[in-house]
């Protein structure tokens, strides 16, 4: 998305960040300070399915205030 930006994480990781958000929301993350509060597992969805599902996801749990939302994306077999 063009919305994030790359962050350098430890070793060879690398997170997305929106841009004005500090690394300390990343560091609060690992530190489970915000409870992920829904989840949206994609493997097995093809890319179109994917793109659905997410958006839906994405807007649902904004409309109700969700703040820590967890996305499993796959490794991405194509």
């Amino acid at each position: 998305s063009d919305q994030y930006v790359s962050v350098q994480g430890e070793g060879n990781d690398i997170r997305h960040l929106r841009a004005g958000c500090g690394t300390d929301v990343l560091r609060d993350l690992e530190r489970n300070r915000w409870p992920i509060e829904s989840s949206l597992d994609l493997p097995g969805s093809d890319l179109e399915q994917a793109r659905e599902r997410l958006d839906n996801f994405l807007r649902s749990r904004r409309l109700h205030g969700f703040l820590c939302l967890r996305i499993c994306h796959g490794p991405g077999y194509g």
